[in-house]
C-alpha cells in the first residue's frame, strides 16, 4: 500500500508540475578548464549576472567569464578590497545589481564597477555581525530582504546599517539544526531551510523555526540543495539519502535512491546539485554518479558520465554545480573537471564516430554513403571497410578485407556504394576492385583487373558505379578510365570514344558520374576535365579542358530545378543555352572554395561540404551561413563525394573524423541578440585596471564611457566580447573610431583592435557584434577617447608663447626708439 501511495503521489505531483519530457540523445559538452584560465578545476557554484557575464566559484578563486577569457579574483593579504577567501561557496545578485559572494571565510559584496569587495566577517564582540564566516547560501526574497545562511544560523542583512539580524533554529545550540545548507521560498511565501538534520520551516514575521517532523530524517539525511518547481513542490538533494520530492501542501515526500541493481536509478545517493530548467527538465548532479536527467514517465534517470574515449563527454563523474543561463545553456561544474557546457539550442549536426564498443562505426575516415531500398544505411570508410547500419537499432555491422578469404571485401578502402535496379549492392574500393555483395551470405564477388583478359575491369582502383536510365552500369576507375559492365556475361568494356569513333573521352582518372534531366551522362576526371555524353547526338563533348591545370571534378549535382552543378575549386553552373559552365556565387566564397559535396533540402537551400566547413546557401537569394567545428562538425575538411540525402530528408556528410547526420529543419537560427562589452584596455601592451599605476581608469573598462590619454600613451589596444555563449567562436564584430574613420570595419571574429600614435583629439570608439548566426545588436557600445596634446600644443602654452613674443617685440621696439 505504501508503494502504491508513493506512486500515486509522484504521478499526481508530476502532472501538476507539467513535466513531460523524455530521454535525450547523447549530449556533447564543451569543456572550460585551466587552459581557458579557470583558476581551479573544482567548481562549487555558477551564476550569471544581469549584464550576461558568467561567474564561477571555485576552491581557489572567483572567476568572471565572457565566452573567451576569464578574469580571476583572489584574496590578497595586502589588499583590504580583495575578496575575503578563495574558497567560493555561493554567488548571488540582488535586485540592486550588487553581487554577493559567500566563501568559507566570510561574506563579500562586489562592486562590479570598481572591482572592490566589501567584506562582512563574524566578530565575537559584535552582535550585529554575521553569525558565522562559512557562508552556504544567499537569497533575496520577494519582499527584497537579503538572507544569508551559514554554518551557524540564518542572517537578515540590514542595508541601512550594513549589519545583520541573526536567527538560530535553536538559540545557542551548535548542533546540526544550526548548520544551514540551503533555503527556498515556495509560491505561497513559505520559507524553507535545509539543514544538517533535515528540513526546517522559518516564519519570517515571528522569526521562529519549525522542525518538519514528516521528513524521513536520520542524522545522515542532511539536505544539501533545494529547488522549487512551478507547482510549488520542492526537490531536496541529500548528502546520503538521494533525492526527495516534497509536496508542502500534502506534507508528503517521494524518495529516489541509487540502486546498483537498477541501472536507471539515481546515479548516486550523494546529491550535490539540482536544477529545474525552463523546459521543465530536472537535472541532478551527484558524487561519482555523474549528471542525471529525471524521466518522470517511469520515475527513472538518464545518466551522463565521463567516457575516457570521448573528449566531448562529461569531464568528471562528480557534478558539484548546475546553472541554466538566459539562452537555455546548461552549465555543469565538476569536482576536479572544470566546467562543462551543454548547449541544447546549438545547431545539432549529429556527430557519429568510431567508439570502443564493437557495434560502432568501424573507422573515422568516411568516404561514401548509400541508403538502399530497405532503408539500410551503408557507409564506406577509407581504412575500416564497409559498414551496414540498421535503421531500427542503429547498430553497425562491419565487412572487412581478409587476405586469407577471397570472398571477403576486396579492400578496406571503400570509395563508393550503390544499388542497381536488380537489387545488387556494388562496392567500389581502392586497390580491391569492384565488389558485389551477397546479402544472404555476407560474402563478396570480386571483379579485379586481369592483364591477360581485356574483358576484365581495367583497374582495381574503382571510384564509382552508376546505373543510367537504360539500366547500363558505368564504372569509373582511376588509372583505367571508364568501363561498361555487361551483367549477362559479367565482363567489362573500356569506353574511350563514341560508337562511330568521332568524339573521344578525355582523361584516364575517372572519379564521378551523373545523369542530367535530359538523359545526358556526365563523367568527371582529375586529368581530362569533364566529359559529357550527349544522348541525342550520341557523341562526347569536353569541358574544363582549356585550363592550365586540369581541375578535380568529383562533385556533379542536379538540383530540384534540373540545373547541373559542378564542384571543384569553386562552384560552377551549366548554362543550357550557351552550353558552358560559369563560376557562381562569389558572395558566399563559393567561387574559390573547394567543393566536396552538395545536397538540397526541402526549402531549396544547398548544403555544401567543402575543405573549410559546411555552407548553407540559397542559389536564388545567395544568402549563406557557414558552419565550423565549433558548431559540431566532424572537422573543417570533408571527403569528396561523401554526402547523401536520405529518403527522410536527413543529410549526411563524411570526413576524416567521422560523419555528421542532421535534418536541416533542426538547424535553427539563434535569435538571441548578444550584449557587447569592452572587456580590456591596453596601453603600449600593458593592461590597464582601475586604480593601477597608469591612473587612467577609476572603474572597470566595461562600464567606462570616457577615457583620457596623454599624447605619450596614444598607442592602445581595445578588447571586446559579445556575451553569446552558443558557439562564441562564430560571433562577429564590427567597429569604427569616429573622427579617424566613419565607415564600419568588419573584424570577423577578431576581438582586438590596436591604434598606433593617434594625433591629439576627441574620438569615439564604437563596437557592435552579432551572435553565431549573424544576429546583430543594433545599438553599438561607445567609448569616448580623448588624446590630450603635449603641453607645447595646448592653447595656454601657445598663449604664453604668443604673449612672450609680443612682449619681446614690444620691448625691442620701445628700446630702439
Amino acid at each position: 500500500m505504501r508503494l502504491i501511495s508513493a506512486f500515486l503521489i509522484l504521478t499526481f505531483g508530476l502532472l501538476k508540475t507539467g513535466h513531460g519530457f523524455s530521454q535525450l540523445p547523447p549530449i556533447r559538452f564543451k569543456q572550460i578548464s585551466s587552459e581557458q584560465g579557470l583558476s581551479n578545476s573544482t567548481v562549487e557554484t555558477i551564476f550569471q549576472d544581469r549584464r550576461g557575464f558568467m561567474w564561477f566559484g571555485t576552491r581557489d578563486g572567483l572567476n568572471r567569464y565572457d565566452g573567451y577569457n576569464i578574469q580571476v579574483y583572489r584574496y590578497s593579504a595586502a589588499d583590504s578590497n580583495s575578496i575575503s577567501d578563495n574558497y567560493i561557496r555561493c554567488i548571488y545578485e540582488d535586485k540592486s545589481g550588487a553581487l554577493w559572494i559567500g566563501t568559507s571565510n566570510g561574506l563579500n559584496r562586489l562592486n562590479t564597477k570598481t572591482g572592490a569587495f566589501t567584506r562582512f566577517k563574524y566578530k565575537s564582540d559584535r552582535e550585529q555581525s554575521i553569525s558565522h564566516n562559512l557562508i552556504t547560501a544567499i537569497y533575496q526574497d520577494k519582499s527584497g530582504s537579503v538572507w544569508i545562511s551559514t554554518a551557524d544560523g540564518l542572517n537578515l542583512f540590514q542595508p541601512g546599517t550594513e549589519s545583520f539580524i541573526r536567527y538560530y533554529p535553536k538559540k545557542g545550540d551548535k548542533g546540526g539544526d544550526n548548520f544551514l545548507n540551503c533555503m527556498a521560498e515556495d509560491p505561497n511565501g513559505r520559507f524553507w531551510l535545509g539543514t544538517e538534520n533535515g528540513l526546517q520551516r522559518f516564519d519570517r514575521k515571528k522569526g521562529t523555526f519549525t522542525n518538519y517532523p514528516h521528513f524521513p530524517a536520520r542524522s545522515s539525511h542532511a539536505i544539501r540543495v533545494m529547488q522549487t518547481d512551478q507547482a510549488g513542490n520542492i526537490w531536496l538533494g541529500s548528502t546520503e539519502a538521494g533525492l526527495f520530492l516534497f509536496y508542502p501542501g500534502e506534507g508528503k515526500f517521494t524518495q529516489f535512491r541509487h540502486d546498483e541493481k537498477i541501472p536507471s536509478s539515481l546515479g548516486s545517493n550523494l546529491v550535490r546539485s539540482v536544477l529545474l530548467d525552463k523546459k521543465g527538465n530536472l537535472w541532478v548532479g551527484s558524487v561519482n554518479g555523474g549528471l542525471n536527467l529525471f524521466l518522470p514517465k517511469d520515475g527513472t534517470f538518464q545518466h551522463f558520465q565521463n567516457e575516457p574515449s570521448d573528449p566531448s563527454s562529461l569531464s568528471q563523474r562528480t557534478v558539484s554545480a548546475l546553472f541554466e543561463d538566459r539562452q537555455g545553456n546548461i552549465w555543469v561544474g565538476t569536482h576536479r573537471g572544470g566546467i562543462n557546457l551543454y548547449m541544447p539550442n546549438r545547431a545539432d549536426f549529429g556527430l557519429h564516430r568510431q567508439e570502443p564498443k564493437s557495434s560502432s562505426l568501424s573507422y573515422n575516415d568516411v568516404k561514401a554513403f548509400y541508403e538502399d531500398r530497405e532503408g539500410i544505411l551503408w557507409i564506406g570508410t577509407d581504412g575500416g571497410g564497409l559498414n551496414r547500419k540498421d535503421p531500427v537499432t542503429d547498430q553497425y555491422h562491419h565487412y572487412r578485407n581478409d587476405p586469407f578469404d577471397p570472398t571477403s571485401l576486396g579492400s578496406d578502402a571503400v570509395l563508393h556504394i550503390t544499388e542497381d535496379s536488380r537489387g545488387n549492392l556494388w562496392v567500389s574500393t581502392w586497390g580491391g576492385g569492384l565488389n558485389l555483395l551477397n546479402r544472404k551470405t555476407g560474402t563478396f564477388t570480386r571483379f579485379v583487373h586481369n592483364p591477360g583478359n581485356d574483358r576484365s575491369i581495367s583497374s582495381n582502383f574503382v571510384q564509382q558505379v552508376f546505373e543510367d536510365d537504360e539500366k547500363r552500369l558505368w564504372v569509373a576507375t582511376y588509372y583505367g578510365g571508364l568501363n561498361l559492365f555487361d551483367p549477362v556475361t559479367k565482363t567489362f568494356r573500356r569506353v574511350v570514344s563514341d560508337e562511330k569513333h568521332l568524339t573521344h573521352l578525355m582523361g584516364n582518372n575517372f572519379i564521378s558520374i551523373c545523369q542530367d534531366a535530359k538523359g545526358n551522362l556526365w563523367f568527371g576526371t582529375d586529368d581530362g576535365g569533364l566529359n559529357c555524353y550527349d544522348k541525342q547526338t550520341k557523341s562526347f563533348v569536353n569541358y574544363f579542358v582549356k585550363d592550365e591545370k586540369m581541375p578535380d571534378l568529383r562533385v556533379l549535382f542536379v538540383d530540384s530545378r534540373k540545373r547541373l552543378w559542378a564542384g571543384q575549386a569553386g562552384l560552377y553552373l551549366f548554362d543550357e543555352v550557351k552550353k558552358s559552365f560559369s563560376l557562381y556565387a562569389a558572395e558566399a566564397g563559393l567561387s574559390t572554395e573547394f567543393i566536396k559535396g552538395m545536397a538540397e533540402d526541402e526549402s531549396g537551400h544547398f548544403w555544401i561540404s567543402t575543405s573549410n566547413g559546411i555552407i548553407r546557401f540559397h542559389p536564388d537569394t545567395k544568402k549563406f551561413k557557414r558552419y565550423s567545428t565549433a558548431d559540431g562538425l566532424q572537422g573543417m575538411e570533408f571527403e569528396a563525394n561523401a554526402y547523401l540525402k536520405t529518403k527522410s530528408g536527413k543529410l549526411l556528410f563524411g570526413g576524416v573524423n567521422g560523419y555528421n547526420a542532421f535534418f536541416p529543419k533542426n538547424i535553427e537560427t539563434n535569435n538571441f541578440i548578444p550584449p557587447v562589452y569592452i572587456t580590456d584596455f591596453y596601453v603600449s601592451n600593458q593592461r590597464v585596471l582601475p586604480g593601477d599605476k597608469h591612473g587612467l581608469l577609476s572603474q572597470d573598462i566595461s562600464v567606462t564611457r570616457e577615457i583620457r590619454l596623454p599624447h605619450a600613451q596614444a598607442t592602445f589596444t581595445i578588447e571586446f566580447a559579445a556575451l553569446n555563449y552558443i558557439t562564441p567562436e562564430n560571433n562577429q564584430y564590427a567597429y569604427r573610431l569616429r573622427k579617424l574613420n566613419e565607415d564600419w570595419i568588419n573584424a570577423g571574429n577578431d576581438r582586438r583592435v590596436t591604434y598606433t600614435n593617434l594625433p591629439p583629439g576627441d574620438y569615439v570608439f564604437e563596437i557592435k557584434a552579432s551572435n553565431n548566426d549573424g544576429v546583430w545588436n543594433k545599438q553599438p557600445v561607445q567609448l569616448a577617447i580623448i588624446i590630450t596634446p603635449p603641453f607645447w600644443q595646448t592653447w595656454w602654452f601657445r598663449s604664453i608663447i604668443g604673449f612672450v613674443l609680443f612682449a619681446t617685440a614690444f620691448v625691442f621696439l620701445y628700446l630702439k626708439r
